[in-house]
């Protein structure tokens, strides 16, 4: 039976790991670093680890240094400034397990081949936001502040398998405690049926039972939740009754 994961996310902004809503404004947590070793100690399924701010000054390196020098277990994801496919290699050669992009998709195809040619699907995640006012549903780059992108376009990437999972974010939801919008996933549902990770606005066991309960939602993503209460994934997983979660005692 294929287990599904509960993943912690940690938000990077000016060196500092922040407490994110809906990317426009932002609250100091502290040291990055420090955040994935509780995260890693507490038994989330992976960590996700999103730089917000690199732009184009490629991926955070100094980060990866520390977070290497503190022997983190839990599978690693790491966005953030990643253009090329010298980039990519590099990161993964740092320990991460999978890369992150978003960006790249509308800026860069012919990089994301190179990627997608020398480290594979399995390696590759897609970061992809979207936003809802009422029933309109649109894919935001906020980067950009804009909506670059249809629905045509995202299907025509997504036929071509770069990835092995998307991050679907819900860009209204994020930095809340309101659960992730289903309409949002029934959209992307009728696009594709790459494997989805849901973000923004999820906080308690409910909230997780939902999303995993859906079909084709791989994982869903804890930010702010679990950055105020030690130990709060050991209490979230015995509280959850999806039967697909992955349970497993505190280290």
């Amino acid at each position: 039976m294929l287990k599904k994961r509960i993943i912690g996310g940690i938000i990077v902004r000016r060196n500092i790991a922040v407490q994110s809503f809906n990317y426009k404004s932002y609250l100091p947590l502290g040291k990055p670093e420090i955040l994935a070793e509780n995260l890693d100690n507490w038994g989330v399924d992976e960590i996700v680890l999103t730089v917000i701010d690199r732009g184009n000054k490629g991926p955070d390196f100094e980060l990866l240094k520390k977070l290497k020098q503190y022997n983190i277990s839990t599978p690693l994801i790491y966005g953030g400034g990643i253009k090329t496919e010298e980039q990519a290699s590099k990161v993964i050669g740092y320990g991460v397990e999978r890369i992150m992009l978003d960006s790249i998709i509308y800026e860069d195809i012919d990089n994301l081949e190179e990627i997608h040619k020398s480290l594979g699907s399995q390696a590759l995640v897609l970061s992809l936001p979207l936003v809802r006012n009422k029933n309109e549903i649109k894919f935001y780059n906020y980067k950009k502040n804009n909506f670059e992108f249809n629905e045509n376009k995202i299907g025509e990437i997504l036929n071509k398998k770069y990835f092995s999972e998307i991050v679907l974010i819900n860009v209204n939801g994020e930095g809340g405690s309101d659960g992730f919008d289903k309409l949002l996933f029934d959209y992307m549902y009728n696009i594709t049926k790459i494997p989805l990770i849901l973000f923004g606005g999820i906080c308690t066991a409910k909230h997780i039972d939902d999303c995993l309960a859906l079909e084709n939602v791989s994982a869903a993503i804890l930010g702010n939740s679990l950055n105020y209460k030690e130990h709060n994934i050991y209490r979230l997983k015995k509280e959850i009754n999806n039967i697909y979660i992955r349970k497993h005692n505190l280290r």
